[in-house]
């Protein structure tokens, strides 16, 4: 039961769209996912099986059957690897950008190499393969030798990361140092769980539930809240939090959280274990019956989809009751693809045996997957174009304050390295798809890789105090997706971005260029109001958010005037954009009442602190975009991107430049 609902949470984390399922599942945000109950799932289980065998065939038994097991799990990791590359590189997604499968084969073979999606089974072959050696120390009742070396691995990697050179943690996400100790944990919970069972059945009670439920809403006030606090104490609050609860490493807060919902989740099954039987159970029992089966069809799921939604009119899928029916499809994607494959298992079974089935059947199958793949390595069909639209890019090295995005690839990406980057910021109203989907033919034609966060803006737009207090977060957010973009392209990029922002994602911009100038090359501001001043020769700067005065320094947004100065700016707006509904009166002091004499102030102001300020005003032009300002946009754009790079490009880790 348990397991199938990760496999539910990982299709709706891994598929990426609005929707109020998170709430159930942690939008691979929280400080628990779906990775970690399926690794103590596993471990929990192969102790609970494997106990029996030992005792009664002996460890030598045990640790053959382990052995299988983990040669079929190699045979299912290399499998769904290289399937999984083929499938996304012929679909054009981003995440396959630059795959070469000739290259790829034989690191994947060796597990010195890993794919998106995929590092998950190559951590739980290798635990299935050395959980043998547990073995030993658990039947000669040696458990706390076991838990002591596993627990030092844990600590020795929290003090010191530990990288290991095989299996290649090159690409992968999840350190195997760190992850084991869930794993081994588990194994010795369920070798002993009878022992357990008995020793502390006093203990399990409404008065636990409600302990984890405590634990599990003091953990959820701490991710809400959290990053603000820790502001107060760090130079960067956000950065601070996603230490804290890293996935990657599993830090001892993050351990404390898994336990909470762990045990929170086990008292719930168990308690009302016949009310969610009859209901939930029919999806969910056959999917933790069929976990790695799942997993497999998840990933041909994700990418068929993340390929279909390009086909679907943006509005179908931008809130989020559209898109948790889209997530729900997904979901029964999944369930039916294992009713279909564990019903034919079945049928062989009737129609011969079950050994039949292991000797002569799944080596058959194996080894037609292997032919089938070793002919998609040597054709070596060339990737497809990227496709036409915006890809929302699931990476699970998120921190704390980076928002969702979604990318597009223009044709010939891999080419064009390095390529230049476009980050558009929507307007406080607008959708980061919605409003991303008018630049992709912008982006086609000049080369642009676009990038398309989804912002959360406070709600009172007007009150300087809010705007003052979200600042930070949406800067470091911003931030942390550029800073992670040559990982989750596996692209060279060129150093400095080129932002566009409309409305209350021009103020961002221009913010984030006054407090990260080195990652930018130019900025268009389009009908902004709430604009920050940049530091002013004479020395009279405004308070924080109207001026740069008390910009929050010890949250690492201080502003580099001198870098400030190699920035460039285009402000554009409309003349009738005299909307005072919408434009905060706080602000009429320093930059004047309507838009069009902000941007005025705005682009004076900048050119008094050195920068290239230009100004266009849009005769009859309101607030709304219109087609003479897409022309402008446009135009200054290919301004940009005739300009020469000044600087070595970004690279994606382990990448050396001219490498592809």
């Amino acid at each position: 039961m348990l397991r199938g609902y990760c496999v539910v949470a990982m299709t709706v984390d891994h598929l990426d769209a609005p929707t109020w399922l998170y709430l159930f599942t942690g939008g691979n945000r929280f400080f628990v996912s779906a990775a970690e109950g399926f690794v103590f799932i596993s471990g929990l289980v192969m102790g609970i099986v494997y106990r029996p065998l030992a005792e009664s065939k002996g460890l030598w038994a045990a640790a053959l059957k382990a052995w299988r097991r983990a040669l079929f799990l190699y045979c299912v990791t290399v499998g769904a690897t290289l399937g999984f590359m083929w499938l996304s590189s012929r679909l054009g997604l981003p995440w396959a950008a630059g795959v070469d499968l000739q290259e790829a084969w034989w690191p994947v073979l060796t597990l010195r190499r890993t794919f998106y999606l995929t590092d998950v089974l190559l951590l739980y072959t290798f635990l299935v393969g050395v959980a043998p050696a547990a073995f030993v120390l658990l039947r000669r009742g040696l458990w706390p030798l076991l838990m002591a070396v596993s627990w030092a691995v844990w600590t020795a990697h929290q003090l010191n990361p530990i990288d290991m050179p095989w299996p290649s943690e090159a690409e992968s996400f999840f350190y195997i140092a760190a992850w084991q100790v869930l794993f081994f944990t588990a194994l010795t919970v369920g070798w002993h769980r009878r022992a357990l069972a008995e020793r502390f059945a006093r203990l399990v009670g409404w008065q636990s539930l409600a302990l984890c439920a405590a634990g599990l809403a003091g953990f959820l006030v701490v991710y809400q809240h959290g990053s603000a606090w820790l502001g107060h104490y760090y130079p960067d609050g956000g950065q601070a939090l996603t230490d804290a609860f890293a996935k990657w490493s599993l830090p001892p807060a993050r351990l404390l959280a898994c336990a909470c919902v762990f045990g929170l989740a086990f008292q719930l099954a168990t308690y009302a274990w016949r009310p969610i039987a009859a209901t939930l159970g029919h999806l969910l029992l056959p999917l933790g019956q069929s976990a790695l089966t799942a997993y497999v069809l998840h990933l041909a799921v994700v990418a068929l989809l993340t390929d279909y939604r390009q086909e679907m009119p943006s509005a179908d899928i931008t809130n989020e009751t559209r898109g948790s029916v889209f997530l729900v499809f997904g979901i029964l994607f999944v369930f039916f693809g294992v009713a279909v494959w564990e019903g034919l298992r079945r049928a062989i079974v009737r129609a011969s045996s079950e050994q039949a089935l292991r000797r002569r059947v799944d080596p058959a199958l194996i080894g037609g997957t292997a032919a089938v793949l070793a002919a998609a390595v040597v054709v070596a069909p060339l990737p497809a174009h990227p496709i036409a639209g915006l890809v929302h890019l699931r990476d699970d090295r998120n921190t704390i304050d980076e928002p969702r995005y979604a990318l597009h690839l223009p044709p010939n990406a891999v080419a064009e390295q390095p390529l230049p980057v476009l980050v558009v910021l929507h307007d406080v109203d607008d959708d980061a798809e919605t409003f991303g989907q008018e630049l992709l033919g912008l982006a086609d034609r000049e080369g642009w890789l676009l990038v398309a966060p989804q912002l959360a803006y406070e709600s009172d737009r007007l009150d300087p105090e809010a705007v003052a207090a979200e600042s930070p977060k949406l800067v470091r957010g911003l931030r942390d997706v550029m800073d992670e973009l040559p990982r989750s392209t596996g692209l060279r990029l060129r150093r400095r971005a080129l932002l566009f922002g409309y409305g209350r994602g021009a103020a961002l911009a221009e913010r984030y260029a006054l407090a990260r100038p080195n990652d930018v090359r130019a900025v268009a501001l389009l009908g902004g109001a709430n604009y920050t001043l940049p530091p002013l020769p004479d020395g009279s700067d405004p308070p924080f958010p109207f001026g740069s005065a008390g910009f929050p320094a010890r949250r690492g947004l201080g502003v580099d005037a001198d870098a400030v100065k190699r920035v460039w700016f285009w402000v554009g707006v409309g003349s009738q954009d005299d909307d005072h509904v919408t434009t905060s009166r706080a602000w009429d002091q320093y930059l004047g009442v309507s838009r069009v004499d902000r941007a005025r102030t705005l682009v004076k102001a900048l050119r008094e602190a050195g920068a290239d300020a230009e100004l266009e005003v849009f005769s009859g032009a309101g607030h709304r975009i219109n087609g003479e300002m897409r022309v402008a946009v446009a135009d200054f754009s290919r301004r940009v991107r005739a300009t020469a790079a000044t600087q070595a490009p970004r690279i994606p880790p382990n990448q050396v430049i001219g490498s592809r």
